[in-house]
């Protein structure tokens, strides 16, 4: 005799949109952080071209009690909501407990534990991971300043090749 919860049904891999009336609202972002998603949003958006020499790479210095955390999921569930697809990391397990559906950087590249300077992530080439990294329309990265330098490069090395940009 089982006794327990059923079995989930359906594939919940799948990333569905969110419905129109969960789609967060940036009324209560500042000017600056309006300023910023708006620079995100134009640099992420499908038909944008972007020029070669253009980097696609955004800043926030701030404070939490500046609504960091804040920012960071009003932008993930408004790129979600319209069918994007944003991963949330950050270097410490206690940093992602604050943003929408975050996990560790470790996790998100498969860093290996401990990083040293010829550290590279275990992302295998046309792998399910690879493909997932590869589908992602933005990366927000909390707290990057925390992230040693070797780990930096094997980031920058894991998404060069799976983008094939040297």
């Amino acid at each position: 005799m089982v006794i327990g919860l059923p079995l989930p049904q359906g594939d919940f891999n799948d990333e569905q949109p969110l419905p129109f009336e969960l789609a967060p609202s940036f009324d209560e972002l500042t000017d600056e952080q309006l300023q910023l998603a708006e620079r995100v949003l134009q640099s992420v958006s499908p038909g944008i071209v972007q020029e070669e020499s253009v980097a696609n790479l955004h800043c926030v210095d701030a404070q939490e009690d500046q609504g960091r955390h804040n920012f960071f999921n009003k932008l993930s569930l408004y790129l979600k909501h319209h069918g994007m697809t944003v991963a949330c990391a950050a270097w410490t397990g206690i940093a992602i407990t604050f943003m929408t559906e975050g996990r560790t950087v470790h996790g998100l590249f498969k860093l290996p534990v401990p990083v040293l300077e010829n550290s590279t992530c275990n992302v295998p080439s046309r792998s399910e991971h690879d493909m997932y990294l590869r589908g992602i329309d933005l990366i927000i990265i909390d707290e990057a300043s925390m992230i040693p330098t070797h780990a930096l490069h094997a980031i920058d090395r894991c998404l060069r090749d799976i983008m094939q940009d040297d």
